[in-house]
């Protein structure tokens, strides 16, 4: 990926889901929670690996990408190929699994239309190392899908 002319090496991807289909989100979007948050991870090229770039405290050593979705009845799953679509790949919390990006990226409508800011991890330590960019436009995922991890909490 590249980030206002810095190039980024992508890390990894992972789900933020909540206890109900208005808890998910980790962002809002004018006050407004969602179901589910997807964060694809990148740190910046010139470092070895994710670790160092997070160590080394520089504003921009990551690049998440930030896409919300809402829970939406009569939609399917059809458009979250399996590479994203937690109900095939995982087994439970925590579970990895290989990703292929460029499948993974032509789902994604209006890159062009985002927020973009710099802030921290959402974990401990909340290192201030993330430049964040949130689409603007939540996507539609369907009621199993949202529902999917209820069991882990």
């Amino acid at each position: 990926m590249i980030l206002d002319t810095t190039p980024y090496t992508f890390a990894q991807f992972h789900w933020h889901w909540g206890p109900n289909s208005t808890a998910g989100s980790e962002h809002t979007i004018d006050s407004k929670k969602y179901a589910l948050e997807l964060h694809l991870v990148h740190y910046r090229s010139n470092f070895n690996s994710l670790a160092t770039a997070v160590a080394s405290k520089e504003s921009d050593a990551l690049a998440v990408l930030g896409i919300l979705f809402y829970e939406n009845a009569t939609t399917s799953d059809f458009n979250l190929p399996r590479l994203l679509n937690p109900t095939l790949i995982t087994t439970g919390q925590g579970t990895m699994a290989p990703v292929d990006i460029p499948a993974m990226v032509n789902i994604f409508a209006n890159l062009d239309k985002f927020y973009r800011y710099d802030g921290s991890l959402t974990t401990p330590g909340c290192n201030q190392v993330v430049r964040w960019t949130v689409l603007s436009e939540p996507l539609p995922v369907s009621t199993r899908f949202v529902r999917f991890p209820a069991g882990w909490y």
